[in-house]
């Protein structure tokens, strides 16, 4: 099936699954499971539609027919069969990512969408901003925790609900949220603190190992190495 032939509408991105190719050039662990019912797969784009109005905010659709993309298969909206050939839909404000391969460096990126970004670990200034045994109490009372213990009313240990504490790499454009434009507050080189209990998806390319998380779960942006106070995620 010659891809011109077909045309998608609105916020629909028609897909395929993608060639192999990523891997060769040293993207690793893409295609995992997250949660009980996610999973993250890489799809080459087909044709894509040019987006949609939510609540009067225009969500244009970046994606290019052929571009490599990661979105999350519990999010497929269609399976089809279009001229022989299996295709699925996805809204395109599910895609969290373009995979971009540089076919002469042999190399390969991940590129955030919207409103996600790509962070990685860097111990000295996570020490920094963790102090060792580190604790988010919310109003509700539940502990978010790095390095400590939880503890209910009675003095047991409970589950920990685990924050991590990394620096970003790549933030996305922006995405609507709730009718508005938002962008990510935060950029790169800034260590953020972010809650590990949405699974995050992790990554490996070019032999290093990064995290794709979305910019919603971010408590703090740090900046500096301990000169200058934290700024806020988020209003």
């Amino acid at each position: 099936m010659r891809d011109e032939l077909v045309g998608a509408f609105h916020q629909h991105v028609l897909t395929r699954v993608a060639p192999e190719a990523s891997g060769s050039f040293g993207l690793h662990g893409i295609n995992q499971t997250i949660g009980r019912r996610d999973k993250t797969i890489i799809v080459q784009v087909v044709a894509a539609g040019p987006g949609n109005v939510s609540r009067g905010t225009r969500n244009e659709c970046t994606l290019k027919p052929g571009q490599m993309a990661l979105v999350n298969l519990y999010h497929r909206s269609h399976e089809i069969c279009v001229l022989g050939v299996n295709l699925s839909t996805f809204n395109w404000e599910n895609f969290m990512a373009t995979i971009e391969i540089d076919e002469q460096q042999k190399t390969v990126s991940m590129v955030p969408l919207q409103g996600f970004i790509v962070t990685r670990t860097n111990e000295r200034r996570a020490q920094w901003v963790m102090m060792g045994k580190s604790q988010i109490i919310n109003p509700s009372g539940d502990a978010q925790l790095s390095g400590g213990g939880a503890f209910n009313e009675k003095g047991k240990r409970v589950e920990q609900i685990k924050v991590a504490c990394e620096e970003v790499v790549h933030v996305g454009p922006g995405a609507v949220m709730d009718g508005l434009w938002q962008e990510p507050l935060c950029k790169p080189g800034d260590m953020v603190l972010y809650d590990t209990s949405t699974t995050p998806v992790s990554f490996t390319a070019g032999g290093k190992s990064y995290t794709l998380i979305n910019w919603r779960n971010v408590v703090l942006a740090f900046r500096g190495d301990g000169e200058e106070k934290p700024v806020p995620a988020s209003d």
